[in-house]
């Protein structure tokens, strides 16, 4: 578990720096100074690329982290391994940025407000110029997680990306470019991580490409890999409908603006997120690794160990969303108050994902992967169906409960499977612990009263349920790497070590 704590709280850490950095400039400075509907637009098209991208990559992404074992002895089985991700990588996405031109027309049409129309229309060309951005970024981050390096792709995803972006909002706010200029330029910009993250791998000697990497194709475990990539590819589709189909739906149903709105709340609610995300790129390659030892005890370790400290962060920053979410939509305005109730629903169902832990990664990753398809499949025409018609129904609040309901769903279905198949689960008397403790924070942010200064409010209000949380957290011992981690800083700041802190593990 050494590597996953100290890997995680690194990444953690950048990734709420990012998320820091992110909220400036998604909530206040972006929506602010360009207007809701080119950020509407702006987000619109991120999310399009990414999901489009799955196509692409087609489990590529998967495959090295979770073949990657099977080739890291040699250096030249190495070479051939990245080799043959790459060449894959780019003949689909080849074909995919043909087919992104044939069916303009038809992506176009879906826009039934006549500026969204518009917008579409006029900046079509940038949808695969994102696709092969994301596409290479992805499969290279991969590779940076198969060598046990995740925290440089995740520094350049959530600071470089969100420094360069705040760059052109304020080229745009000082009159230096303007609007299609920005659209451009910000379509573009991750552009420079790939290449960032090309010299750091070959600085690690890590990337280096063979000739030869064709001749994988004629070893036994090449027809394994492909099995794999095409459930993966259809599953990660599947996961990608399942967790963004509501923003791609908003748009073209409700507008830019509207679109803007929910993405901004979206945002709000992935902070909950954060912690989970952090361990996740460690821990997957750990959990590779495990199952290709057949190591279940491993495995069922780090599932149990992560879930409930992801856990006890997940409901302080759920309860810190609910309790200051009226300050929230104070700092961004009154036309965000149509999103408060869709920000609540939308951050229990994260909040909700993250307590279930890393299942997906144990079904992937094990001999079952193909149940992680037929799931993700079905759910997706669910979540698609009920988007549909609640959007349409009850706005931005029917899209967040149709989102909710489909995490939910899919985390009770995938916690049953694991039961039966390995009989375990990372639920214990600990998640019992943290949900009473969260209710206690909960009803003390809510019935706090409020503060005549939102900003103090915020300040005030906060402080106060993460110390109460927290205390009651560390008390009753609801995690035990938390204690002893919180133990730890004592000591070496203090010299002395508060022994009635710490857990045996």
């Amino acid at each position: 578990m050494g590597i996953i704590i100290r890997q995680g709280v690194i990444s953690g850490m950048i990734l709420y720096a990012g998320a820091v950095l992110g909220f400036v400039i998604s909530v206040v400075l972006f929506p602010k100074t360009l207007g809701t509907e080119v950020y509407g637009f702006a987000q619109w098209l991120v999310f399009t690329a990414y999901t489009l991208s799955m196509i692409s990559l087609f489990g590529l992404n998967s495959v090295t982290v979770k073949y990657f074992p099977y080739f890291r002895e040699e250096a030249d089985s190495r070479k051939r391994f990245f080799s043959l991700m790459l060449s894959l990588s780019t003949a689909l996405l080849a074909l995919l940025i043909a087919v992104i031109f044939l069916f303009r027309p038809l992506i176009v049409d879906l826009f039934l407000d006549e500026r969204s129309e518009a917008f579409v229309g006029s900046y079509y060309y940038l949808i695969p110029a994102m696709v092969v951005i994301v596409t290479y970024f992805e499969l290279l981050k991969s590779f940076a997680s198969a060598l046990f390096r995740p925290r440089f792709p995740i520094f350049l995803a959530e600071i470089v990306s969100r420094v360069l972006t705040l760059s052109l909002i304020g080229l745009f706010f000082w009159g230096w470019i303007d609007t299609s200029t920005f659209i451009k330029l910000f379509a573009i910009k991750n552009g420079l991580n790939v290449l960032i993250l090309l010299v750091f791998l070959r600085s690690l000697g890590a990337l280096r490409v063979s000739r030869q990497g064709w001749n994988i194709l004629r070893r036994p475990i090449f027809r394994e890999m492909m099995n794999f990539s095409v459930f993966t590819i259809f599953s990660q589709i599947g996961n990608r409908i399942i967790t963004t189909i509501d923003i791609l739906m908003v748009s073209p149903l409700l507008g830019f603006q509207l679109g803007g709105v929910y993405t901004v709340f979206t945002l709000i609610a992935t902070v909950i997120t954060m912690p989970h995300m952090g361990i996740a790129a460690i821990t997957s390659p750990i959990i590779a690794q495990a199952m290709k030892d057949k190591d279940l005890s491993k495995v069922r370790q780090v599932y149990r160990q992560t879930t409930i400290n992801n856990t006890v962060l997940a409901i302080l920053l759920f309860i810190g969303i609910w309790s200051n979410i009226d300050n929230a939509i104070t700092l961004l305005g009154p036309e965000y108050q149509a999103g408060r109730t869709a920000a609540i629903l939308l951050g229990f169902g994260q909040m909700v994902h993250v307590m279930n832990g890393y299942n997906g990664y144990i079904i992937i990753h094990s001999p079952y992967y193909r149940f992680d398809l037929i799931l993700k499949l079905s759910t997706c025409v669910i979540t698609a169906t009920s988007n549909y018609f609640f959007i349409q129904w009850y706005g931005l609040s029917g899209a967040a409960v149709a989102t909710a309901a489909t995490l939910i769903l899919v985390n009770l279905i995938s916690q049953a499977f694991l039961y039966r198949k390995f009989g375990f689960h990372p639920f214990s008397a600990n998640t019992l612990k943290a949900l009473a403790i969260g209710g206690a924070g909960l009803a003390l942010g809510l019935l706090l009263p409020a503060f005549s200064n939102f900003v103090i409010d915020i300040i005030v209000r906060s402080a106060l349920i993460t110390a109460v949380y927290g205390i009651l957290t560390l008390a009753w011992k609801v995690s035990g790497d938390i204690n002893n981690l919180v133990a730890d800083q004592i000591l070496k700041m203090t010299g002395k070590d508060p022994a009635f802190l710490r857990v045996e593990e």
